[in-house]
């Protein structure tokens, strides 16, 4: 990773707010500690790359090191960016300038890829399928809302399910003491 100079920052900055992030960015470093709009920017530009559902939210130094694992292990590496662990502790700690030097090298790769793009390769996002980032945003929520829901359900179909079995073991029951006194 490469040290940014007052010129790259800027430059950075601008372009990271041209990006639709689904949080605001009121602290550069601390927002983008947990790795999640860092996929996001990722998803913008690549995105049959990025599984958004990998990463999660989170305040916890250990959650914010699995995320940028998974990321340079799913993402990352195709784009020939290596972070070593001695980066992602960086970057999940918040530490001045190592968002910044990532974002450089990210905002590289992207400008790089879109001079060499051919049409068999990656689609940028301006394709003419392409949806508002917002509106994928309600899908996924709405999405794992509904999961949420249906998970639910099938708990309470098998407490309805345990409690008829033992309605019918009950009913067994009274039915056979019912037999035996009327013999």
């Amino acid at each position: 990773m490469s040290h940014c100079n007052e010129d790259d920052i800027h430059e950075i900055y601008n372009w990271v707010d041209e990006i639709p992030l689904s949080r605001p960015k009121k602290n550069i470093t601390k927002d983008f500690s947990d790795g999640v709009l860092v996929a996001e920017i990722l998803k913008f530009f690549y995105p049959k790359m990025v599984d958004l559902h990998n990463y999660t939210t989170a305040s916890s130094t250990s959650r914010k090191i699995h995320n940028w694992g998974t990321l340079e292990n799913k993402v990352l590496r195709k784009l020939n960016i290596r972070l070593s662990l001695s980066m992602i502790e960086k970057l999940a700690a918040a530490a001045p300038g190592a968002i910044e030097s990532l974002l450089v090298e990210i905002r590289h790769k992207v400008e790089q890829s879109r001079v060499t793009s051919s049409p068999q390769s990656e689609p940028s996002c301006k394709s003419s399928k392409a949806i508002p980032y917002e509106v994928l945003l309600k899908r996924e929520t709405e999405l794992k809302e509904k999961d949420e829901i249906i998970a639910i359900l099938k708990q309470k179909v098998a407490h309805l399910d345990k409690l008829l079995q033992m309605k019918d073991r009950h009913i067994d029951e009274l039915t056979s003491k019912l037999d035996a006194k009327t013999k």
